[in-house]
């Protein structure tokens, strides 16, 4: 509903006591939940509660939006002494909000309150004129070594011409995975701050509809297991008659590869209390990501050519005394070539080589 239309309801909105007729009485409706572009018709009752015969004035319908149509009607129209007279009041809806419209009758014509009567229609919009079908979502085991960017698929493998016959605006989806093992890539809307078992909405641009499948991305981190599991909880989305929630659970195996175990996936996992350094992408085009895990308060991170001098200002953390993982992007701007990388965390020293490429 646009708010022109809801600045229009808020004015119309009266209190009932203040349009109660001594003449006449009318009764609120409610529709309850109707489907989209589906006709329904309220019937409006208005009722002589007077000791003497009464005229309908007139019939409007304060604070419609489009969707409420009154039916041709000849005014005066007499009511008798205990009769009532019925109309028809057409629901046509476009969309999944609430609807309220006020139905004002006038008895009689001299303006006073006690010749004015009114009813409330209240009706909400179901997502959709036919129900939901089953629609059915599944996501790709992959592989990755440790540093390695990844792109974990996901499909729409049933129900997507009747997504595509809604006419899909925006598609959010709920993911959980291991924040030890993997660092998301992507920008989430929300997100947790558990470390270890992570969870986020993303935002997926594109429409999972289609035979090309939605790519996830991830970075494969030196964590605390080779195999990480990924698990899509929920996908919503924003179609022209509302919001289609899915609930559902998919999950996905990602199973790192560690280079120095010569590309088998790791026998040993790291201790998670232990520094770790891990640098991606390598070699790196554009902005380099150091990922520092057990990083502790006054860790430092150096950057240094083949010869052993600094070619960067020192990155120094600052933060809680606990240990945490920290992930952290530079643009180093160096020329190409050979460089090393020392990471200090308490008593410990990690050095890693990378390669800068132009």
């Amino acid at each position: 509903m646009r708010l022109a239309h809801l600045i229009v309801l808020a004015i119309a909105l009266v209190p009932v006591d203040l349009m109660a007729s001594t003449k006449a009485s009318m009764q609120d409706v409610d529709l309850g939940t109707i489907p989209q572009n589906t006709p329904r018709v309220a019937q409006v009752v208005i009722r002589n509660i007077d000791d003497s015969d009464i005229e309908l004035r007139s019939l409007e319908l304060s604070g419609n939006d489009g969707s409420f149509t009154l039916p041709t009607l000849t005014f005066p129209m007499l009511i008798p002494e205990g009769g009532s007279y019925v109309v028809n009041v057409t629901v046509v809806l476009t969309d999944t909000l609430v609807h309220r419209v006020r139905v004002v009758a006038q008895i009689d014509d001299d303006g006073t309150p006690e010749d004015t009567t009114s009813c409330m229609i209240t009706v909400k919009g179901l997502a959709g004129a036919v129900p939901v079908p089953v629609l059915r979502f599944a996501m790709a085991d992959t592989v990755a070594r440790v540093g390695e960017r990844l792109f974990v698929p996901i499909l729409c493998v049933e129900g997507q011409d009747w997504l595509e016959d809604q006419g899909v605006r925006a598609i959010t989806t709920r993911l959980r995975y291991r924040g030890t093992v993997l660092t998301f890539d992507g920008t989430p809307s929300g997100t947790s701050t558990d470390m270890l078992d992570r969870l986020i909405e993303y935002p997926v641009v594109g429409a999972l509809l289609g035979p090309i499948a939605q790519l996830l991305p991830f970075t494969a981190c030196l964590g605390d297991t080779s195999v990480a599991e990924i698990t899509m909880e929920q996908i919503r989305f924003e179609v022209d008659t509302g919001t289609v929630i899915i609930d559902t659970t998919i999950t996905a195996d990602v199973t790192i590869i560690d280079a120095w175990q010569n590309g088998r996936p790791r026998s040993v996992t790291r201790d998670p209390l232990a520094p770790a350094l891990e640098i991606f992408p390598n070699p790196a085009w554009g902005p380099v990501t150091f990922s520092l895990h057990a990083c502790t308060d006054g860790a430092t991170l150096v950057i240094h050519d083949l010869q052993g001098r600094e070619v960067t200002a020192p990155y120094e953390h600052v933060g809680s005394e606990n240990p945490r993982d920290v992930h952290v992007s530079l643009d180093l701007n160096l020329p190409p070539g050979s460089y090393f990388c020392t990471y200090r965390s308490n008593d410990t020293v990690v050095q890693r080589p990378f390669v800068i490429q132009r």
